[in-house]
């Protein structure tokens, strides 16, 4: 076995583009000297805005485009050879791997079969991977009967049939309930910590993330501007809280910059929102503040951690640095 599960070695991607019949065509740098190291049986986040090369660094990274430069393996297998593509199973949200007209099952076994399976193994594949992600009752069942949950959790099972070192999920809960995405995301956790399968997963969902990842990696304008822990992304932030008052009427008195630790980021008349830094200030003593400076004003207090997906939006918009 490789060391890495995924190594990406100074990838680039160009492209030419011409803007009208008569102008130059003009060079656009997809992707610029990308590095990465996965190791095995890492949950890794792979996330950026829309144009900010992230699809194009996976289409390099499964070997569906050739690089301008640099190289990528998968385990110790050049991207897009035979051996990387049976270490990798993939699970897209926008893009079935089923057959719509014949059952599951049927589909399941003809993927396996496209993996060279033996047909023993690939019936014992399907019967483990249906107990875990409980879909051994629609087995025999066409894919297009299935509600969007049930079919996407045959989806999984059919990137897992042959048994992938990595497994690269694109959007996977993009159409889902909420009751739906809580059951995928729960079912593909455990399956991952039981059989320590590499995931790389690229989805606007940030829950997805927060649920199934421990690693992120944000792309923009085709270059990494972080690699670490997903709680590292919060950064100075992770020491930060929002307090938002609801008031009864407007008030009079001004509490901007009044005292250290807190401050005003939002000032609508009957809502106050103040950011509070608590290695200052500790809630309660805000709290215990906006109380006496509002007194009987006050009809609802909420405290709350600066979300993931705020701190990932303010980076996309340039207006927050990760270190």
């Amino acid at each position: 076995m490789s060391k890495y599960a995924l190594k990406v070695v100074d990838l680039s991607k160009n492209f030419w583009k011409k803007k009208s019949w008569f102008a130059k065509k003009e060079l656009i740098q997809a992707v610029k000297h990308l590095n990465l190291e996965i190791m095995p049986g890492e949950s890794v986040a792979f996330l950026g805005p829309n144009g900010a090369g992230k699809s194009t660094s996976i289409k390099l990274i499964c070997g569906i485009l050739k690089p301008s430069e640099g190289k990528s393996w998968i385990e110790r297998y050049p991207s897009g050879s035979i051996e990387a593509n049976k270490c990798l199973g993939l699970v897209f949200g926008t893009r079935s791997n089923l057959w719509m007209y014949i059952t599951v099952k049927q589909s399941l076994q003809m993927v396996g079969a496209i993996y060279n399976l033996s047909t023993k193994d690939t019936l014992s594949r399907i019967h483990l991977l249906a107990e875990l992600f409980e879909i051994a009752h629609f087995l025999d069942s066409p894919p297009n009967t299935l509600s969007l949950g049930e079919r996407m959790r045959c989806e999984i099972v059919a990137g897992l049939i042959h048994r992938p070192s990595i497994l690269l999920a694109d959007e996977p809960t993009i159409g889902l309930d909420v009751l739906g995405k809580t059951k995928f995301r729960l079912l593909l956790r455990q399956w991952q910590e039981e059989e320590k399968t590499t995931v790389l997963l690229t989805s606007h969902d940030i829950s997805d993330v927060e649920a199934l990842c421990d690693r992120a990696i944000l792309i923009n304008k085709g270059q990494v501007g972080y690699d670490g822990p997903l709680q590292g992304l919060k950064g100075g932030l992770a020491a930060k809280r929002n307090i938002k008052l609801l008031l009864s009427k407007p008030a009079l008195n001004d509490l901007r910059d009044s005292k250290e630790g807190i401050k005003v980021i939002e000032d609508n008349h009957l809502t106050k929102k103040f950011q509070i830094d608590i290695q200052t200030i500790s809630p309660i003593s805000a709290i215990d503040y906006f109380m006496k400076a509002y007194k009987n004003n006050i009809i609802d207090i909420s405290v709350e951690e600066i979300s993931l997906e705020s701190i990932i939006t303010q980076w996309y918009k340039g207006e927050q640095r990760i270190r």
